[in-house]
């Protein structure tokens, strides 16, 4: 999804600033790209919580699988989705299409072994 709207790998958005990957916390957000991180986080934080979409999902929106398609400008989320699946898709695009409209600085991303797989 991030691939086909932002033209650029997911992969690599692995340790950009300080929230994009497994880091956060309550670190400052540094530029556009890391604040759409940042949201992002949040969206899943929404979603996993007691009343969200993923409260009842053993893995939550992080690791669950949906449907979704691109038509080359829109990304859609597949009516088929349950609650959890359109939640966590609703996240990512809004993720894709935050990353797509930010543009990418290289003095932000620290290497990441994702960086080899990507």
């Amino acid at each position: 999804m991030i691939r086909a709207k932002a033209q650029r790998e997911a992969l690599l958005y692995n340790n950009y600033g300080n929230h994009c990957g497994v880091q956060g916390g309550n670190e400052p957000v540094v530029d556009e790209v890391d604040r759409c991180c940042y949201n992002h986080d949040r969206c899943y934080i929404q979603a996993s919580g007691s009343n969200g979409s993923c409260s009842s999902s053993w893995f939550g929106p992080s690791f669950t699988r949906y449907s979704w398609s691109w038509d080359g400008t829109l990304l859609h989320c597949g009516e088929e989705n349950d609650d959890c699946e359109m939640a966590s898709c609703l996240c990512d695009v809004i993720a894709a299409n935050c990353f797509a409209q930010h543009p990418w600085n290289s003095e932000h991303k620290h290497f990441s072994i994702w960086d080899v797989l990507a």
